[in-house]
């Protein structure tokens, strides 16, 4: 019995009439990090740290050449999985 009276005293000290501190204010970030679709070198970079840029604006350009190469290689009849047939005649 002595043992629940504890644990209720202990519950109640617990508790506290006090409100909740709040604290307001805006959460902001300095930096936004970039991720690209593909793995290709960055030839350029178009802006300058902390200029403010406007959606659809160019903001690097990337070296076009193994995704050229690869598209060039995928346009290949042996890649497609076309197939040439010879006739021979006269046998």
């Amino acid at each position: 019995m002595r043992w629940m009276i504890a644990l209720g005293l202990t519950a109640l000290v617990g508790c506290s009439m006090e409100p909740a501190q709040q604290i307001l204010g805006t959460l902001e970030t300095d930096r936004i990090q970039l991720s690209l679709d593909s793995q290709e070198p960055v030839l350029s970079i178009e802006v300058v740290e902390g200029q403010q840029v406007t959606a659809g604006q160019l903001l690097l350009t990337q070296d076009p050449a193994r995704l050229d190469a690869s598209l060039a290689s995928a346009a290949t009849p042996a890649a497609t999985g076309a197939r040439t047939f010879f006739f021979l005649s006269g046998c």
